[in-house]
């Protein structure tokens, strides 16, 4: 087993027991409130403004919608967020198994978490590009601070390309998979993993692909100095196994073997506590990596 490193950040966030928490689900309701209320103003002004007027009537309809729709979103995620962490707390109730009984798994299979990373971009671009267009649109039509606006429209650009990054990276690398052999993983027997990787990887070259066990500590620190918080997370142990590219089979049978003693996962509060499976290759043109959450438990 490898001596624990320094503290790093290295994946953020990964899903917890209760979702967002209260101070999240209150946040999202200051977010979102304001955002409905100014796109319901917008559209009020769209419907009573005339086509004279010095901003077209569809301009400010579109505005609205790109405001009151993530208004929306917002709402709706804290509203779903409180219910979902309600119904947490009771199930916390009235089960005694263990706590991997109340946690969102989807026994027997696991899902990379790196797989739908260009979802994120791509509707950011979006909304910044319905956002930006109109003032866009108003600032060439009145000639004034182009420059500005044309610097402006490079946020979508590049929200755009490292969208179009990641989906070539999941194309590319579609079809791995890893599954495990029972549930939960306890953490006093041997972690036994199948592991399936992409065809892309097989008979890829002279690479070596490496999976990696790590058992991961995350907790929000605040800084009293500087003000803010900051997502810390120190690696607490590391297991790896290297396999040559050349050789790679259908599927790789790997099993890695906890310290006595080992500490199971932890998905509530603040501070959390979880077991990942890193699998990453260096070739040529875009790396593969994909990281699997994984359910130990002490049992």
């Amino acid at each position: 087993m490898d001596a624990p490193s320094q503290p790093k950040v290295l994946l953020s966030p990964h899903p917890r027991l209760l979702g967002w928490q209260e101070h999240e689900r209150l946040l999202l309701l200051l977010l979102g409130c304001p955002l409905v209320l100014l796109g319901s103003c917008l559209f009020h002004a769209a419907a009573t403004s005339d086509a004279s007027a010095a901003v077209a009537p569809w301009v400010c309809s579109l505005i609205g919608f790109t405001a009151a729709g993530p208004g929306v979103v917002l709402l709706l995620v804290a509203g779903l967020a409180h219910w979902r962490a309600r119904g947490a707390r009771q199930k916390l109730g009235e089960l005694f198994e263990g706590p991997w009984t109340v946690d969102r798994w989807s026994p027997p299979r696991a899902r990379d978490l790196l797989g739908a990373a260009w979802v994120t971009p791509l509707v950011c671009g979006v909304m910044s590009l319905a956002l930006l267009g109109p003032f866009t649109y108003v600032t060439f039509e009145q000639g004034s601070d182009r420059l500005y606006a044309l610097l402006a429209d490079l946020i979508p650009l590049g929200l755009f390309g490292l969208a179009g990054y990641r989906f070539g990276r999941a194309f590319k690398y579609r079809g791995g998979s890893l599954s495990y052999s029972g549930f939960p993983l306890p953490t006093s027997a041997p972690i036994a993993l199948t592991y399936t990787p992409p065809r892309a990887l097989r008979g890829a070259g002279a690479g070596v692909l490496r999976c990696a066990l790590r058992c991961v500590a995350q907790e929000i620190t605040v800084n009293r100095e500087r003000g803010g918080k900051r997502l810390v997370s120190e690696e607490l142990s590391c297991e790896a196994r290297s396999f040559r590219l050349s050789a790679l089979e259908e599927t790789l049978e790997l099993e890695f073997v906890l310290p006595p003693g080992a500490l199971g996962t932890e998905l509530q509060g603040e501070a959390i506590r979880f077991y990942e499976l890193e699998v990453s290759a260096e070739v040529e043109g875009i790396d593969y990596r994909a990281v699997y959450l994984l359910p130990v438990y002490v049992v």
